[in-house]
């Protein structure tokens, strides 16, 4: 059975750009992947959401109205895919991997690497 999910995440962010493309050619769902910059703030409130829930974590939304946000929508995501994505969702549900996961989650999406903008690019590569 496929499940269907929103996720909306970081389109900027290196780390969130690499998890997307790990997970989408390993997942059975169907994932509606929109980058929280694509989204105006009306777009947003009708999911519940603000700006500031999307600048801290990754949000997803299941078929079924059910929403996650994080370490959370993590583990629901990996859920969904083959085996090594299920085995780490199992840990994820497990009291020891909750309390790893939440941390280094915090710590990765308040320092995660942004894409460098054209503008930032040019000016690294210009002489000078």
């Amino acid at each position: 059975m496929n499940e269907d999910f929103e996720v909306i995440y970081d389109g900027t962010c290196r780390v969130c750009n690499a998890s997307r493309s790990l997970i989408e050619p390993a997942t059975n769902a169907n994932l509606r992947w929109i980058s929280s910059a694509d989204l105006t703030d009306a777009e947003l409130a009708a999911r519940g959401l603000s700006r500031r829930d999307v600048e801290e974590q990754l949000w997803c939304t299941g078929g079924d109205g059910a929403k996650f946000g994080g370490v959370d929508a993590v583990r629901e995501l990996l859920a969904t895919t083959n085996w090594w994505g299920r085995v780490a969702a199992a840990f994820l549900r497990t009291r020891i991997g909750g309390f790893l996961a939440l941390p280094v989650y915090r710590v990765i999406a308040r320092y995660r690497p942004r894409e460098l903008s054209v503008t930032t690019r040019e000016a690294a590569n210009s002489p000078g």
